[in-house]
């Protein structure tokens, strides 16, 4: 856990760094496009792998002997590599395809610089499904280490490849880095695995009705993270109509939203999962729905305020982190403007993981496919009337809807699903702080505070200025919303003494 907590910081470091470097415009959009291309794929294989085959396997380990297992296994990885294998010779052969299909409208230069890119990086992105595996079958045998060390292995050798190369081979340092470490993931998690004897080189073994029983253990899974893949495709597909350096500007506030988020994610949301699956599956629903309750309460006393606080304070934190050198004000303005919508659905995408963890444990995957469903149509909907007039601030707005939307929807049928849960009362917790948080920025629009600050304590633009202002602006929204909390509490109380 410790090694995985310092992943997050190292990478923003490297996005401070890539934003110095080679700004928000055409050729790091490059990059992301054959970035996503290469990934997608193996993200959802890899998810789904970890998913079925491990514990398929794991059911068979109490019936098979040792070498029989290592055959089974092998079967499985062959399997699953099979489809990259062939993904990836289409990105060799027919990469343009793929580009234009993802960005139909980007710039010539910017497809023709994102297919360059596959050549080198689709080879590389065959690792990728065989780390997860070895990662998978190195948990299964209770062997943690190097798996969560392998994200900060990434982060490192992207930090330092990015350091060293930018001069010379300028924006192909990233898919030389991305290429680099693929190699030594792949390479340190085959050679620890063979020499713990977690692994084997044997022949593959695929009885009779191996491959039926996968597959229909997979294809739930699969179909789920393939949605959560058409997602990300969907806000590159309607950014490559804007400007050049629009997916840029996405990426670097997805960054901050991302950093935000595993903080709590770290801190809170983590400690609940373990208690949220003990109790359910011991049928305790009233005591899981008081625990998720109180939890929640705290969470979104939390998150909410801070996240308003980020949202209010965009342009300065952006500018602080980003803008420098080939990074110019046009690419602040523009990723402060996504990060500020973007900031506004944290609440709910944090939330959303709780709820997503009590479908699990009931075993609502259907249901939860359909809410999946819901979010892809609710964002692709909002994108259409939305990235037209408001740009990349159009495509943040349609996410934080259809985050807080399809949140809502997660409430309301694990409120059908089981009473006990207490899910009315949760939602009622959110509402009001919700409320809380739409007074706060009322109050802080009305009083002129953004202005205020950006006026007197910003004049050439130094760094230090923006600190100061946007310290300015995080504080008066923290006390803002927690004297609002203290007269709602008063007035609860007041009402209750009363009754």
């Amino acid at each position: 856990m410790s090694l995985s907590v310092l992943t997050k910081p190292i990478g923003l470091i490297s996005k401070v760094l890539m934003a110095k470097y080679f700004g928000a415009g055409a050729q790091y959009d490059a990059y992301l496009i054959s970035f996503f291309l290469v990934n997608f794929l193996a993200n959802t294989l890899t998810r789904v792998f970890t998913a079925v085959a491990i514990p398929y396997i794991t059911e068979l380990r109490s019936q098979e002997s040792g070498e029989r297992i290592f055959r089974l296994m092998n079967a499985a990885l062959i399997m699953f590599m099979a489809p990259m294998v062939a993904y990836s010779i289409f990105l060799l052969t027919r990469g343009n395809l793929a580009v234009r299909l993802i960005v139909p409208n980007a710039a010539s230069d910017t497809k023709a610089l994102a297919t360059q890119m596959l050549l080198l990086m689709a080879v590389p992105g065959l690792i990728t499904v065989f780390i997860g595996v070895i990662n998978s079958v190195l948990n299964l045998n209770k062997a943690h280490r190097l798996p969560a060390a392998m994200p900060i292995i990434n982060s490192m050798t992207m930090l330092l490849v990015l350091i060293a190369g930018h001069k010379s081979w300028g924006i192909w340092a990233l898919p030389i880095a991305y290429s680099i470490s693929m190699v030594i993931r792949g390479s340190v998690g085959l050679g620890y695995a063979l020499y713990r004897g977690h692994f084997r080189i044997a022949r593959p073994l695929a009885p009779k009705g191996f491959r039926r029983e996968l597959w229909s253990r997979s294809w739930m899974v699969l179909v789920s993270s393939a949605i959560l893949a058409v997602n990300h495709f969907m806000d590159k597909f309607f950014a490559s109509g804007l400007a050049p350096g629009s997916i840029s500007s996405i990426a670097y506030s997805a960054t901050l939203v991302d950093f935000g988020c595993q903080i709590f994610q770290l801190s809170l949301v983590a400690v609940m999962f373990t208690q949220m699956s003990e109790l359910i599956a011991a049928e305790r629903m009233a005591e899981c729905g008081a625990y998720i309750q109180l939890n929640t309460r705290k969470l979104a006393k939390l998150v909410v305020p801070v996240s308003i606080a980020i949202s209010l304070a965009s342009f300065e934190i952006v500018g602080v982190l980003f803008q420098r050198d080939a990074f110019t004000t046009e690419d602040s303005v523009r990723t402060a403007s996504a990060l500020s919508m973007y900031m506004l659905g944290m609440p709910a995408l944090l939330i959303n993981l709780i709820a997503a963890r009590v479908f699990h444990s009931l075993k609502l995957l259907k249901l939860k496919i359909w809410l999946a469903v819901q979010y892809i149509g609710t964002n692709v909907l909002g994108n259409f009337f939305l990235v037209g007039p408001l740009k990349v601030m159009g495509l943040a707005i349609s996410s934080t809807l259809a985050i807080n939307i399809h949140l809502g929807l997660s409430i309301f049928l694990l409120y059908r699903q089981n009473r006990q849960l207490r899910m009315r009362e949760i939602s009622i917790t959110m509402f009001r702080h919700y409320l809380l948080g739409l007074v706060t920025i009322l109050l802080f629009r009305l009083m002129g505070l953004g202005d205020f600050f950006s006026s007197h304590l910003v004049n050439s633009g130094a760094k230090w200025e923006l600190i100061i202002a946007g310290t300015a602006k995080g504080l008066s929204v923290l006390v803002i919303f927690f004297l609002l909390h203290l007269l709602q509490k008063r007035t609860f109380a007041i009402r209750s003494h009363k009754c």
